[in-house]
């Protein structure tokens, strides 16, 4: 479930050029998609991150790296604008 959050919240951000605010406009909108609260989206998508940086694989190594955050834990916004940003590249746009 937390995979679908966050496929959700980068769905939400890739049809839009703006930045939008994290918690009100990202993971609200998710949270109406599943039918759960903010939080829920929000814990769930770190606690996602928290498994991966457990046991960290060397594809999540690699996209950390990529993405700029390769010695720091990822925040719910900057995972989120990470994948939308490597969906992009590897789309060609």
């Amino acid at each position: 479930m937390n995979s679908r959050y966050l496929s959700s919240a980068v769905g939400v951000v890739y049809g839009t050029i703006q930045k939008l605010a994290i918690r009100k406009e990202i993971l609200q909108a998710v949270g109406e998609q599943y039918e759960v609260s903010v939080s829920a989206v929000d814990s769930g998508i770190r606690r996602m991150v928290d498994q991966l940086e457990a046991r960290p694989t060397a594809e999540w190594l690699a996209f950390k790296e990529k993405s700029g955050f390769a010695d720091e834990k990822p925040t719910t916004g900057k995972l989120i604008y990470a994948v939308k940003n490597y969906l992009q590249h590897r789309k060609g746009g």
